[in-house]
Order: C-alpha cells, then structure tokens, then sequence
C-alpha cells in the first residue's frame, strides 16, 4: 500500500483536506475529473478523493486529497468513481518527495464541550426589538503547526470547527495518518481542552 489510511474510530474529525505542492513538474496525465473511491473503517464508512486541479500548474505540482467520514456530508455521500489502488497509483510518483502541505480539519462539537474561551465568543444583545447574536469567529494562533481555528453555529446548535494548518515533510506512507493525529491532538488541546464536564 502506497499510503497508509489512518484509523477514524474515536476520532471527532469528520474531514481531512491535505493540499500540497511540490516544486517542479512530475510528469503525469491531468485529470479532468475528481476521484473518489470508498473504504470501510472501523464503524464507518470513508471516503478518499483526489481534489482537482491534479497534478498542477508548470511551475508546481499540486496534490489534493481529501479524507473524510459519511457524517461529513449534509446530504449523501459523493458518487465513488475510483478504487483506491487508482488513487494510490497517482499518488505513487510524489512519494519521497518534500511537500508544502495545507491541511485543513473538520469538527463538529457540542456548544457545552467546548472550551470556556470560545464559548464566551457565543454572545448575543438585545436593543429594543432588534437582537444581535454572534454565531462564529476565527482565532489566529502562532507557534504550532496549526495557523487559524474558526467556527461556526449550526443549525442542530452544534458548532463546526475548521483547524487549519501548515507543515512542510517529505510525503511517506504515514503521511495522512501524521496529519489527522496533528489536527485531532490540536483539535483536543485548543478546542475542547479546559472544557468543563
């Protein structure tokens, strides 16, 4: 196996975006189309695509892949139109190779769990009959990997965190697992940690 795929039982992350680019061409066929191809985990059922555009511009290679959980999905989950030996096949010729990475993280959580200094951004005023409520916020965070944590209130009276990072290595067969152990460790640490029970 080209990559390993990480293991998604216990973990709050719902998707995973790892966008990278590497300097110079690696000589390979543009895709005109988005892959998808299906696997199971333990309890879940994932979803590994090859987001376009693939492989890239002249002067970079772009690697786009996408992790994510049926639960990541409002509505149904994307047609499958690859197996993962097809993804893992394109994948092959970036192995080794340093790699600028973007990942990005999706979490939902409860409004309870979530640490107190987030929640307090939740705020809401009354003047009259006119009432402003603030439903989302972005932090910018230095010092670690992860650069920006911004959410949103749902709907449901869940809230939608995006973590967002950036890392530097050489793409390795651990490669995904690496970057989802990072976003949930900071996803635990920054989001929910000092949350009271």
């Amino acid at each position: 196996m080209i990559l390993t795929l990480p293991d998604f039982k216990d973990r709050r992350c719902l998707q995973l975006d790892f966008c990278g680019r590497i300097d110079g061409q690696v000589s390979i066929p543009e895709l005109d189309k988005a892959l998808v191809a299906e696997f199971s985990g333990p309890g879940k059922e994932l979803f590994l695509g090859i987001v376009l555009p693939f492989p890239g511009d002249r002067k970079h290679t772009h690697v786009h892949l996408r992790l994510a959980t049926s639960e990541a999905f409002d509505k149904k989950p994307p047609n499958v139109t690859a197996t993962l030996d097809d993804i893992f096949k394109l994948v092959e010729p970036f192995m080794g190779k340093s790699t600028k990475t973007e990942l990005d993280g999706v979490f939902v959580a409860e409004l309870t769990e979530i640490s107190p200094l987030i929640r307090s951004g939740f705020v809401e005023t009354t003047v009259e009959k006119v009432q402003v409520r603030m439903t989302g916020g972005t932090l910018s965070v230095q010092g670690t990997p992860i650069h920006t944590i911004g959410w949103k209130l749902k709907k449901s009276g869940k809230v939608e965190f995006l973590l967002e990072a950036r890392t530097e290595k050489a793409l390795t067969a651990s490669y995904l697992v690496d970057g989802l152990h990072l976003m949930e460790s900071a996803f635990k640490a920054m989001v929910v940690g000092g949350a009271s029970e």
